[in-house]
């Protein structure tokens, strides 16, 4: 298996300041910068799995894991923001689930 893609892990925090015309303001903190192995899931297996077909959706496997505290994440040079789905820790590595932020 190869860990080729490099995977951002983001917390966001919003502060007690008001900004006029953006609510109140919030900043991004990065939790953990991993290289991890990436894949889409297909649509059958997401029918099959979770009842509904949702596109977008990857698996990241790491081997250490990042734990809990992340909100969203980058993967590579997409654009995209992929928020958590679920996590499973099988015996030697930590895999995530993700699907694209609506």
């Amino acid at each position: 298996m190869r860990f080729d893609s490099e995977v951002k892990f983001y917390k966001s925090t919003e502060l007690d300041r008001y900004i006029p015309g953006k609510d109140n303001d919030s900043t991004e903190e990065l939790v953990a910068d991993i290289m991890a192995n990436v894949t889409d899931v297909g649509i059958s297996r997401s029918a099959v799995d979770f009842g509904e077909i949702k596109s977008g959706n990857k698996i990241i496997r790491c081997v250490h894991p990042v734990g809990d505290d992340w909100d969203y994440c980058l993967i590579d040079d997409d654009p995209n923001h992929y928020v958590p789905v679920t996590d499973v820790s099988p015996l030697k590595l930590q895999t995530y689930m993700v699907g694209r932020e609506q």
